[in-house]
């Protein structure tokens, strides 16, 4: 590497005849004197084509943030399935999550089944994950809990959700 910068600076002097050595060795710094530890930042671009910075500190250690909402919050909440028919199913409100575990309410007549905006009861044709009375099912790795939808067997049945 000295050899290299030596050779430019010779090569820059045959060009420039009034360069002074002494203003070259002042003006460029030693690698020594370079600290190539400084935070960077650089970023990423999610499938949605946002854009979202990446920074590493001095030390070189990613530093992450995340938004408020997926901040670690614990929910539980109960969802009530009114309504029977093979094509009947509720969706799940709207959370920002990282997982979920659900649960069939032990005072359920029937069964529940959890899956995506398709699933039916045993009497559609696209029949969901089954939780009897006091089942769980989980833990689910998710960003929304709306994700997820259920139906049942029984009217006015439920199922039961924790999510963090």
């Amino acid at each position: 590497m000295k050899h290299k910068l030596k050779t430019g600076l010779i090569l820059f002097g045959l060009f420039f005849p009034s360069f002074s050595w002494a203003a070259a060795k002042v003006l460029l710094p030693l690698p020594s004197q370079v600290d190539f530890r400084t935070a960077q930042t650089i970023a990423g671009v999610s499938s949605s084509g946002e854009v979202t910075p990446i920074q590493v500190d001095a030390s070189g250690n990613l530093m992450v943030s995340l938004p408020a909402e997926t901040s670690g919050a614990v929910l539980n909440f109960k969802v009530l399935i009114p309504l029977v028919g093979p094509a009947d199913r509720v969706q799940i409100p709207s959370h920002p999550v990282h997982s979920c575990l659900l649960q069939a309410p032990f005072g359920n007549t029937g069964a529940v089944f959890v899956g995506g905006a398709t699933v039916t009861n045993s009497s559609g044709s696209n029949e969901g994950i089954q939780l009897n009375a006091g089942d769980t099912f989980g833990e689910i790795s998710l960003s929304d809990s709306n994700w997820l939808y259920v139906a049942a067997a029984k009217a006015g049945d439920a199922v039961k959700l924790f999510c963090n």
